[in-house]
Order: structure tokens, then sequence, then C-alpha cells
């Protein structure tokens, strides 16, 4: 069975390899800084992406032996709100939200359920990261080279280690980035989910420059095991995203029967 909330964490994690900019403040040497500097150009060649307060990205995937055909839709805006709902039309929808303050994940089969704990953090810190003005080397404490250099589809590559601050309770992100290109071509974050600790594998195949800026157009997810092509159909930026979008809906939870905005007080 697809595990839509492995794949939610996945989608939402896209958005920090197109929209962050780079500050030198992370502890870095002096070899990285250039790295990241190069990372920054490649991305955003024409420095517009200070200019990008909100997007909406539309991406598909499918799933030719399930015969599943799935959208997701994600929506950001500044300085720290998410929403990213992927759906199986016709047959069901979820949703995982960080509002600036709280978390909230929907699903059917669940109804309306508050996130706490580290799941709660690891949200706070996935909006803190993926926010359009997020700054690359501002979001971790430190950003160090790995010594030895990896392949990514047969792309040689840096690898960088980015020590999350401590209030997030989660270990090191990595970065895998072309050596010619300067472009992410591999990410790799853990998350804390319902189920646990979860490892979120991120593959960018194929760009594509939209609004000055180089967006992932394809990308490789594997989510509990099972591979799928996730391809991106739309973008928009700067969109009056009203902050109705990223409330609670009002519904009833499954299990108790009771009014699930409830648990969010």
């Amino acid at each position: 069975m697809l595990n839509l909330r492995h794949l939610t964490a996945s989608i939402m994690f896209l958005a920090v390899v197109s929209c962050s900019n780079v500050l030198a403040v992370a502890e870095m040497t002096s070899q990285v800084k250039s790295i990241v500097a190069a990372m920054d150009k490649a991305v955003d060649p024409e420095n517009r992406g200070d200019k990008i307060k909100s997007f909406i990205v539309t991406s598909e995937a499918q799933l030719p032996q399930q015969q599943i055909n799935i959208l997701c839709v994600s929506k950001y805006k500044s300085p720290n709100k998410m929403i990213s709902e992927i759906s199986i039309p016709g047959v069901m929808e979820t949703k995982e939200c960080f509002d600036g303050e709280f978390g909230w994940l929907y699903s059917p089969a669940m109804g309306l359920v508050p996130a706490a704990g580290d799941q709660l953090l690891s949200m706070k810190f996935m909006a803190k990261m993926s926010s359009p003005t997020a700054k690359f080397a501002n979001i971790y404490d430190k950003i160090e080279l790995d010594p030895k250099s990896e392949k990514v589809n047969g792309v040689d590559c840096y690898k960088l280690v980015c020590t999350i601050p401590k209030e997030y309770n989660m270990p090191p992100a990595l970065f895998f980035v072309d050596k010619k290109s300067y472009l992410v071509r591999k990410s790799e974050i853990t998350v804390t989910t319902m189920m646990g600790q979860q490892v979120v594998p991120v593959e960018i195949t194929k760009y594509k420059k939209q609004y000055g800026i180089m967006w992932p157009a394809e990308t490789l997810m594997n989510s509990m095991g099972m591979k799928m092509v996730l391809k991106m159909k739309s973008v928009k930026i700067n969109c009056d995203i009203p902050d109705k979008d990223f409330k609670a809906p009002e519904i009833k939870n499954v299990q108790t029967e009771t009014p699930a905005m409830g648990l969010m007080q």
C-alpha cells in the first residue's frame, strides 16, 4: 500500500533545492563557502529569489503497475506557512500542514490529527527550510564537505553534511551537489512522522528554468521501497494565498466522533 504520509514529507522537502538563496552564516570552510555560493548562482543566476514571497507547485506521478495517478499540490507562504496535498483523484486525499504555529495532518482513515513532539519539530523545521525567503546557509549551524565525493546516477557530486540546530532534534541533512553544474542531484533528510523517524531520499533528475529560477522538474522518490517519478506540471510565484488555506478543517475524527478542532486547542 502506498504510504502517502511519507510521500508528503518528500514533496515538502523539494522546495529547499529550488528557492534557497545563500548568505554565509553557518560555520563553513572557505572551500564550502565557494561551493555554496556556486549553488546559489546555479539555482538563481539572475538573483530573483529574494522577490519570491510565495509559490504553488503542482506535480503529478504515475504508478503504472498499480494503475494510479497521484496529484501533488504544495503551497508555501513566507515566513513559515506550508501545506502539501497529495491525492489520488476520485479515491482519496491526504494533507499535511504547518500554519506558522501548529502542525496537522488529515486523511480519510484517521481524520484530523494534530502534530506534537518531535513530529511537530520536524514540520516546523521543514517550514523554515522550505520558505521562499529561506537562506541556505542561515538554516544550518554548520555545513561540512565530506572528503569522499559520491556519484548520483553517474554524476560526480560533492556531499554536504548540514547540521540542523539542536532545537529541532534532527540528524544532519545531506545534499549531493553536481561538481559541474552545482545543482543538487540528491538530498536526504530524516523527519519524525506518526510511524517514527523516516529518511526522506529525493533524487532530482531534471531541472527547468521558470521565473529565472531552476526548479526540480523531474524527481525520483522512494516511498517504503516503491519508486515513483514525480513530474512538475506548473509553478506559480507570488500568489495571493490566504491564511485560511492553512487552517485545519473542521471535521470529526473517525475514532472519537468528536470535533477534531478541539484537539488543536
